[in-house]
């Protein structure tokens, strides 16, 4: 059993249907979860700088940090399992979970590896 906390930096301007729904169905998700670290921790809502086109900017995407799994077996599991059980109540899919930023260099990988988990693109949520 994991627990979903916020780092303290993070910022919400507005709690949309489609964020509403990402933080509820996440939560629960990692509540049940057995192979994911004790604490997962959401980095960035609506703060940070994220591509002009970001769905954070809409209050529709928050990024989940990474770096703490114990493998890459286990990261690629929580991003396909996440995505799922968001869409599992929806007749089409409408929200993605995708891994960014994933540079391994001499071995060490990147500070800004995560988990970017969107209203899907071209999709209205509710």
């Amino acid at each position: 059993m994991s627990l979903l906390y916020c780092k303290p930096t993070v910022r919400i301007e507005e709690l949309t249907p489609g964020l509403s729904h990402i933080i509820y169905h996440t939560e629960l998700f990692v509540r049940h979860c057995i192979y994911t670290p004790s604490i997962i921790y959401i980095t960035s809502i609506d703060d940070s700088k994220h591509g002009i086109d970001s769905r954070h900017y809409k209050g529709e995407a928050l990024d989940i940090r990474s770096l703490n799994f114990s493998n890459q077996e286990d990261k690629e599991r929580f991003r396909s399992d996440l995505e799922l059980s968001l869409n599992k109540t929806q007749s089409t899919r409408k929200f993605r979970v995708l891994f960014e930023k994933r540079i391994v260099k001499n071995g060490i990988i990147s500070q800004e590896e995560h988990f970017h988990v969107q209203v899907a693109k071209g999709t209205v949520f509710p």
